[in-house]
């Protein structure tokens, strides 16, 4: 019996899987069959539960205060076995970030302003041919953002056996934009990859926006003890709205923050620029940190 067995070793591992296929679609956000039951029951008797999930998307997880480690997998193929244990034993260090938000319920994924339930038919399959998509941009993590959701695991989450730092914020503009440049230090006692992630604000939008979207990314390989200066470019494509009524891309005068961290909601540096009546990219000497002037960069409205 699993449990039994659980109690007698010095950690325990549970795998949980979803039954999707590419022909057929989750009915459910829940874990399917005794699942659930099996990892509460573990974790009871196990406090050094570790719980992979095999899953193709996020699920609901009733019993996640109860265990230290949980490991999505997804759907890794064959050499699954041989990734985990090295993981788990400490040969590897996890460095993957997660690219969608886990919610704490199924509801927190749903639209606040209309009444929308699961399987909805305005959202699937339509009503009269029709589609709504009532969220509007505010899908993923930009949701959870603007309705002040609080999720499970955010937007770019992901836990190492490293302990990174950041520091050191520099932002320089030029001809095409904006570079980012910051310090990444690993002050724990393993080797690890951090994948540094950078978000935009646009503070003076004249359309619906986020409060911010991811504008780059950047992997960066720290030994233990050591520290990487990382460089994120912001091109000024990357400012852009879509204008429905235009039917171009628009980059609009105003002001822009910025914010690095490690998830989107573990934002660690913060910054700030311009873009003037010319479409130039301003800083102002106190935003680059490091005593340098204005930086400007020059380019055309549209995309």
């Amino acid at each position: 019996d699993a449990v039994a067995a659980a109690g007698d070793a010095d950690a325990a591992v549970v795998l949980a899987q979803s039954n999707t296929t590419y022909g057929d679609d989750r009915v459910q956000f829940a874990l399917s069959s005794n699942q659930n039951a099996l990892i509460e029951r573990v974790a009871d008797t196990n406090e050094e539960t570790v719980v992979l999930l095999n899953t193709e998307s996020p699920v609901a997880m009733p019993w996640v205060d109860s265990v230290p480690s949980i490991v999505q997998l997804w759907f890794p193929g064959q050499e699954a076995g041989t990734a985990v244990a090295n993981l788990l034993f400490g040969h590897a260090t996890p460095s993957g970030k997660s690219p969608v938000t886990f919610a704490r319920t199924l509801e927190d994924y749903l639209p606040g302003e209309v009444d929308v339930v699961p399987n909805d038919a305005r959202a699937y399959p339509g009503v009269d041919g029709t589609v709504y998509y009532d969220e509007g941009v505010f899908v993923g993590y930009r949701h959870f953002d603007e309705r002040d959701v609080e999720p499970l695991f955010p937007f770019g989450h992901g836990e190492s056996y490293a302990d990174f730092a950041y520091s050191d914020l520099e932002l320089e503009a030029d001809d095409d934009g904006l570079a980012v440049s910051l310090t990444v230090e690993n002050d724990g006692d393993y080797d690890g990859k951090e994948a540094v992630q950078l978000y935009v604000s646009d503070v003076d939008a004249s359309v619906d926006r986020p409060q911010r979207e991811l504008a780059a990314i950047e992997k960066v390989a720290v030994d233990a003890g050591e520290s990487e200066r990382v460089t994120l470019r912001v091109d000024r494509d990357d400012l852009a709205f879509y204008d429905a009524d235009g039917g171009e891309w628009v980059v609009e005068p105003g002001a822009f923050e910025i914010a690095v961290g490690r998830s989107s909601r573990d934002l660690r540096l913060e910054g700030s620029f311009e873009v003037d009546d010319e479409l130039a990219i301003v800083l102002e000497e106190e935003e680059s940190g490091n005593g340098r002037g204005k930086r400007r960069g020059r380019g055309g409205r549209h995309r």
